[in-house]
Formats: C-alpha cells, structure tokens, sequence
C-alpha cells in the first residue's frame, strides 16, 4: 500500500517522500570481531535499513579478503536478504581479514524519480583458524545469560529479547537464543525472528519452513511451538535441562489477536507455572521509537527503556527511565559517506550533562 501511494506522487512530492531515503547500514556485534574455531566461530550480520517510499533491491552479499575461504554466508529467516550468519567453515585453515561486503541498490518510487543510487557497505572481521583466544566474544554472545533458561529483555531502537543455552561440555557459554527486530512487522509474533547468532561447540539448530524448532545444548535442549488457537500471534519458547527439567518458558504474542496491529509486543516469563516477570514493546511511528516497559507484570513496571532513531537515520538513541524521569541517556550520530553510515559521535549520561566522544 505504501509503495502505491508513493508511486502516484508527482514530481513535487520529491523532498517529501524522496528526502529521507533508506540509508542503509550493517550491525553486528563489534568484540566478535575476531572468529576462532574454539568458541567464537561465528556471528550475525544484519542490514538494516527504512523502507518508506523507497525500493531497496537488488541486494547482493558476498565475501572478500584473504580469509574468505574459510568462511562461507548462511541466510537467516524468511528474508534472507536481511539476515545472514557468518561463520567458519568445518575445515578452517586461514588467516587473515574476511569482509562481508553487501551492495545495495535503492529508488524512491515518486513519479518521475531520480535514478537509482548504490552503495557496497563492508564489515571486517579477522580469521584465525588456529587461535582458541575468545573471551571477548563470549561475554557478548552470552549477554550474561551462560546460565540455561536465564532470560534479558534489551531494547537497541527495538526488542532483543535473549534466552541462555547455558555452557558447552568445556565450561564455556553456549550462547542465546535470539529475537532481534528493527521494524514492527506480523512476524514479530511468529518464530520466524529468533536465531542462534553465536554457534558455539557442541550447539545445533533444527529449522522448519524458516523457523526454528529446536536447539540443542550440551545443558539445555530448546523447543519453538505455535500457539494452537493463535498460530500467527504467538508462540511459546520452552528451555529445559538435559534432565528434562523445565527451567523457563517464555511466551511471545501479539497482545492483538485480529492482526489489526502489530506495533506491540508482549513477552511473559514462566518458572514453575508462574508468571516472574513481563516485557512489553510497543512502537510508536510518531517518534519513530521502541518503548520497553518491563517489570513483575506490565502494570507493576520497574524499568522503562526507549530507543530510537532521528527520521534521518544519522542518530540513534536509548534512554532508561525510572517513571518519567531519565536516568540514563546514550545518543550516537553518524555521517553519511560512499560507503553508507559512520560513527562520528556519542553522547553519555544524564538528559542535560552528556559527556561527549568525538571519532574521526
């Protein structure tokens, strides 16, 4: 519906429809920046970028340096054009820099519009097929969550909701289970976002029509089911110990069961059949940003976070709120070059005393 209305806008609409365009951008988890075969061996790779009255394709991935031999790209979900994992092949023997380079191509879909514009975005990372060195990466991985069923609600300008695996059969984190969004979509509430972004030894994944439906652990296996009455609202996330014993289980729904909406998201923690805590992300277009209002239940809320961006992309931010007042404030600005969006600021602190990082 959109990309219609867009279409049928004349030559004028140009700066209001043509002037903020998709500025497209990779994320990924930067301390996992080195891939070893030990327990850092892979990682996610996100585009991300607005849609609004832009077109945004052909997208193309590829790998390039001199390590990209021993890697190889695994889309992720059903838009694998958006998602992809990273990650050392069985029979890793390089070293040296792998580059994930994405080419993106986008026109705004006003009549008459100007041609199209592309741009290649590039992430670096270093491959050393025979380093074991990967504390840095497991501490982010895990999020502290090395504990089985242990469960963090993260809010990064939309929901991260992460679900321990626990350890590996050598003590070390497993990883999480992942849900990730930028945008408010349907399939928030369907299992098509979760992933596993960090593999580590001893961990598999078994998928169904681009879903996942397992995953195992050396201490934990995973089980994703729909909801039998509201397949396409919710769905149920079951961590249980190699014993059998349920540790958690976490339900993830679409407070609107018609479908009529989607910018809400409710996430309801269980141990031993009782709810201990709650999670609701809801999205507003009008400020273009995610709430998160998680407590013991969504009327008893003990923390509020909100994230979001400026209609332009080039700034980023998260604020953590005790009611209405903010306690903690992070903004990021970034430039816009050839090769796509550059950190160039970061503001910390309170609302009107930020401390200020310049990067060049």
């Amino acid at each position: 519906m959109v990309a219609l209305m867009c279409m049928a806008r004349p030559i004028s609409s140009f700066a209001q429809y043509c002037d903020n365009p998709p500025n497209p951008r990779l994320g990924y988890d930067t301390s996992c920046e080195k891939l070893t075969p030990g327990c850092c061996s892979s990682v996610m790779v996100a585009l991300e970028y607005r849609e609004a009255c832009y077109s945004v394709s052909p997208i193309v991935w590829s790998l390039e340096g001199s390590a990209a031999d021993s890697c190889e790209l695994l889309p992720i979900g059903q838009t694998p054009t958006r998602l992809y994992l990273l990650r050392l092949k069985d029979k890793c023997a390089g070293t040296g820099p792998v580059i994930v380079a994405v080419s993106v191509t986008y026109q705004c879909l006003v009549t008459n519009a100007p041609p199209p514009t592309n741009v290649v975005l590039r992430a670096t990372f270093n491959v050393d097929c025979g380093g074991s060195a990967c504390a840095p990466c497991q501490a982010a991985s895990g999020d502290g969550n090395s504990n089985g069923g242990a469960v963090t609600y993260g809010n990064h300008n939309g929901p991260d909701l992460r679900i321990g695996l626990g350890r590996t059969s050598e003590g070390k984190d497993a990883g999480v289970l992942q849900l990730r969004a930028t945008q408010s979509s349907a399939n928030l509430a369907q299992p098509y976002g979760l992933a596993v972004p960090f593999h580590s030894v001893g961990v598999t994944t078994v998928s169904n029509s681009g879903s996942l439906t397992t995953v195992s652990a050396p201490q934990t296996t995973t089980t994703i089911t729909r909801d039998a009455t509201y397949p396409n609202y919710k769905y149920l996330v079951v961590v249980s110990a190699t014993n059998s014993s349920e540790l958690v289980r976490v339900t993830v729904e679409n407070p609107d069961k018609t479908g009529a909406s989607y910018t809400n998201l409710l996430v309801t923690e269980q141990r031993s059949s009782t709810t201990v805590r709650q999670g609701l992300y809801s999205y507003s277009s009008a400020s273009n940003a995610w709430t998160l209002k998680e407590g013991a239940t969504t009327n008893s809320v003990l923390r509020t976070v909100v994230s979001g961006e400026s209609s332009n992309g080039l700034m980023e931010f998260t604020e953590i709120r005790d009611g209405t007042t903010i306690v903690q404030r992070t903004e990021k600005s970034y430039v816009s070059t050839v090769d796509g969006l550059h950190l160039s600021e970061v503001k910390e602190g309170v609302q009107n005393t930020l401390r200020t990082t310049s990067y060049t």
